[in-house]
């Protein structure tokens, strides 16, 4: 006969196996449609970008690892964040790259295009979309580590719910299907405060501070900042009494060393993955890079930048700020509910809260420090608190009130429907980017030989085929400088294009020039002569396309790439040229 607590305990495993399975199953399909949105069509070096901002692939992590392999004084430009990322993208590369060389598809790599690419449109894109899968899968990791916090720190009911509503979050929806390194570092994030439920459920020892602190450390390797996420977990190891036991455990010898084990991880595992131990002149220009951006924010000498100023006032906007993007990414009623979670479960000490401090000590840490609020970057604090928002939907549930029953599933139906809708807009403008019906126009009117300009950075670009060739109108200096509008500017441009006289000028928008129809570096006079025509030129398209639930006002992401407008003028012929 078998023993029924072994056939229990399969049976348990079997359900959790289950459950994991089918969360996985869930956020694949929600996460999976459109990753390949963005990914470069390069007919040209100005067209080898993606689309995202800060979205490095397919050439960031080549060239780093080329700048690694080849060290020269000037190394690439990209400085922002630790090697750990583009590490990871590059291991995802590594099985394409060797299909490249062993079938012919690059030969003698080089920097500039088409880097040695037999057919750079093709293997510009396919990498793009490996690294964009590789997104897709973080993002699926960081919802499964949602459901094992918690059913590790409560149940498998409370697991899912807290899965469903981190899976809806509503930056996830564009973060987990690009390469931008938010994600990534979040996954980490996840990871290790799984591991720190463990320790709350079951006590600190040897083995699990060595896993905490080594996934702390790869979350550091991803980006720095995200330290903030664990800045409460000394504190609670320290003064937390592990399960069953008397007395502060900084009393016990075995405590210290574990706790020195976790450090020595932590180090470790940031030493290797960050690329210190492996070109630690890159890491010191990286370092550098992030200690001079500090302080040139702190200056507000970073253009397109909003610094909050550190003030009564200047305090009031930043915490209210936070709030509503907090709101932006779970909804209020979903925000509402983690809070309520937050603070049933704090005034019952229970020691399940305390993984909310992982989000609180985040918060206080932006909140003293870097004073720029953006939508990803409460991440951290949103995957926390939608935890809880879970967790508090099925403790209502269970209670025998039926009005507190009623109120927590009017607050989780009308968050989760919200969010749903959010998620459907974007992945819909996504999709449907309005890029992909310009390319369609540009492939149909476009003349081989002719000529194309625009403003702001290459990186917004629509599709266009190689026998059109494209230009900036004016230089971008980047984001460290402010565009020169003034009539020197708008005489450069004039003259440019009367001497160069391109038959196509595009306009797109980006965050440069928040709320304006056109980039940052486009001085006013020019759009609106575009605009009435005085310029020579006359708008003969207009794409935008209008999203399927577009009533529902989605927030807006850090920057609007998404689906932009785009606008597309053309030369008036005079003269001989109409001949």
């Amino acid at each position: 006969m078998r023993d029924a607590t072994a056939v229990s305990g399969t049976s348990v495993w079997r359900r959790i196996g289950l459950m994991r399975v089918t969360i996985v199953l869930l956020a694949l399909a929600v996460y999976t449609p459109a990753f390949w949105w963005g990914t470069p069509y390069a007919t040209a070096a100005d067209r080898s970008n993606a689309w995202g901002v800060d979205d490095e692939p397919p050439l960031g992590p080549l060239a780093q690892a080329h700048d690694i392999l080849h060290p020269k004084p000037v190394q690439n430009p990209n400085l922002g964040y630790p090697m750990l990322h583009p590490f990871m993208v590059l291991g995802a590369f590594a099985p394409y790259m060797g299909y490249e060389l062993l079938t012919g598809g690059v030969k003698n790599p080089t920097v500039g295009f088409p880097h040695g690419f037999v057919d750079p449109v093709k293997s510009l894109r396919s990498l793009t979309l490996i690294a964009h899968f590789l997104s897709v899968l973080l993002g699926v990791g960081i919802v499964l580590c949602a459901y094992e916090i918690g059913r590790v720190l409560w149940d498998e009911r409370s697991g899912f719910a807290s899965a469903l509503f981190v899976m809806l979050m509503y930056p996830m929806f564009y973060y987990s299907r690009n390469s931008n390194v938010d994600v990534p570092v979040l996954f980490y994030t996840a990871t290790a405060l799984v591991a720190f439920a463990f320790i709350l459920r079951d006590g600190f020892t040897m083995r699990r501070s060595v896993i905490f602190g080594s996934l702390v450390g790869l979350s550091l390797a991803t980006k720095e900042p995200s330290f903030a996420s664990f800045v409460f977990a000394p504190f609670v190891v320290l003064l937390l009494p592990n399960p069953g036991s008397d007395g502060a455990p900084w009393r016990n010898a075995n405590f210290w060393r574990a706790a020195i084990a976790g450090a020595a991880c932590t180090f470790v595992a940031y030493m290797l993955a960050s690329g210190m131990a492996i070109d630690f002149h890159r890491w010191s220009a990286h370092i550098r890079f992030v200690q001079t951006r500090l302080a040139e924010m702190e200056n507000n000498d970073v253009a397109f930048i909003r610094m909050y100023p550190r003030t009564l006032e200047g305090g009031v906007q930043f915490a209210a700020r936070l709030i509503e993007l907090l709101a932006q990414s779970m909804t209020w009623p979903g925000l509402a509910l983690g809070a309520i979670g937050v603070a049933v479960l704090g005034v019952q000490r229970r020691r399940e809260s305390l993984i909310a401090l992982s989000a609180i000590g985040y918060l206080l840490v932006i909140f003293f420090s870097a004073r720029v609020a953006m939508l990803r970057y409460l991440m951290p604090v949103a995957f926390v608190f939608s935890i809880y928002t879970g967790r508090a939907l099925v403790m209502a549930w269970e209670s025998r009130r039926s009005p507190m029953r009623l109120g927590a599933a009017a607050l989780g139906l009308a968050s989760a429907v919200t969010l749903a809708a959010w998620a459907i807009d974007l992945t819909d403008g996504m999709l449907r980017d309005a890029r992909y019906e310009t390319a369609q126009w540009i492939a149909a009117n476009a003349r081989p030989g002719d000529a194309l300009e625009y403003f702001g950075s290459d990186y917004k670009n629509p599709p266009m085929p190689a026998s059109l060739t494209s230009r900036m109108a004016i230089l971008n200096r980047g984001s460290n400088f402010r565009a020169d509008t003034s009539e020197v500017a708008v005489k450069t441009v004039i003259n440019g294009w009367a001497e160069r006289r391109p038959r196509f000028v595009v306009i797109i928008p980006d965050y440069t020039n928040p709320g304006k129809e056109y980039a940052a570096t486009c001085p006013p006079p020019i759009f609106r002569g575009l605009e009435d025509g005085s310029l020579g030129y006359r708008r003969v398209a207009f794409f935008h396309t209008q999203t399927i639930l577009s009533w529902t006002k989605r927030p807006d992401l850090d920057y609007p790439v998404v689906n932009a407008p785009i606008r597309i003028y053309e030369r008036v012929a005079v003269g001989a040229e109409r001949l």
